[in-house]
């Protein structure tokens, strides 16, 4: 797979699409004219290890909290382990992003501790 910079147009113009059609679905979501917007459904994400790239058996399931043309924030219920990971976006066909993990913290869910995770965008992959 190639790794194009996140400058690319078609980068952009993927992550404006699934924010567009999130905020069709419910208007509930939307948070003004700040450059974060909530985007609450589950998301597939996968580390890059040792510089690998995943296999499909790596990827995991994972709550996204919000999403901007720079990053998204996920719960997971323990930190990270690797400080980069590969998120598929959208449904099939999927938008392949890679993303850097940029701070994690610790919020209490209920009874439960899950780790609030902050990555940020580094490029868009193509077969």
């Amino acid at each position: 797979m190639a790794t194009h910079n996140v400058q690319d147009t078609g980068f952009f113009a993927a992550v404006h699409q699934m924010l567009e059609r999130k905020r069709e679905e419910s208007a509930s979501d939307r948070r003004g004219t700040q450059s974060r917007h909530d985007f609450h459904c589950m998301q597939l994400i996968a580390p890059v290890i040792d510089g690998r790239m995943p296999d499909q058996s790596m990827f995991r399931r994972v709550q996204c909290l919000d999403l901007s043309q720079n990053g998204f924030a996920y719960l997971s219920p323990e930190p990270p382990t690797e400080e980069s990971l590969i998120v598929a976006l959208g449904s099939v066909p999927f938008t392949f992003l890679s993303a850097q993990v940029m701070h994690h913290r610790p919020i209490a869910q209920g009874s439960a501790i899950e780790y609030l995770v902050g990555c940020r965008f580094t490029g868009r992959l193509s077969g």
